[in-house]
């Protein structure tokens, strides 16, 4: 949790020894799309995992490192409840039943985005400040980007409801030719959006 009162506690303890985790943003980004990729095994994406973040390989059983990366997981990367993937013992995603929100944006598909919404409203180098910038405060510059940004602009197309109505056909054609612009590689857009 985000605490304006407290440090960012980036260490973990593991059989009695403190570790500390590497919580740059660009860090977590990599770790994150790991777990994404499909044509890794999940035990060896939870030995990356630990590597990544640890900077080393730890010595101990199997179970112990998915304790441990579904811990660090659970507790440094998503740490809002929204947000957390559920993950099995072997610290494979779980199944989720679809809901009827839709992603809205994607961090590795705008990525481009993201990076000039953050120098313009924060005249943040995104680029510069990889293995610096804290994954925490990444957050909470992300969603405290202003409307006027690309990025929210982006967002505000994909979630926007079509017209509806005598008169709006010139305006759904126009929304329809930006959600097709801007819409994430998994949309597939329908006939009514």
């Amino acid at each position: 949790m985000f605490s304006l009162a407290y440090r960012f506690n980036d260490s973990i303890e593991i059989q009695g020894v403190e570790h500390d985790i590497d919580m740059s943003f660009d860090n977590v980004l990599r770790v994150i799309e790991m777990l994404d990729d499909e044509d890794i095994q999940p035990i060896r994406k939870v030995t990356m995992g630990l590597e990544m973040l640890l900077d080393k390989k730890l010595e101990c059983d199997l179970q112990t490192q998915v304790d441990i990366f579904n811990e660090i997981i659970e507790t440094k990367v998503y740490t809002s409840e929204k947000e957390k993937i559920a993950l099995d013992r072997n610290g494979d995603p779980m199944p989720v039943v679809k809901e009827e929100n839709k992603q809205v944006y994607s961090i590795k598909h705008d990525a481009e985005y993201i990076f000039s919404s953050f120098k313009q409203a924060y005249d943040i180098d995104l680029i510069e400040e990889q293995g610096k910038l804290h994954w925490d405060k990444f957050r909470a510059y992300l969603i405290g980007l202003p409307t006027d940004t690309k990025f929210q602009q982006v967002m505000d197309i994909r979630q926007r409801e079509m017209p509806k109505g005598k008169g709006s056909e010139k305006e759904r054609k126009e929304l329809k030719k930006l959600k097709e612009l801007y819409a994430l590689p998994s949309q597939n857009l329908e006939e009514g959006e």
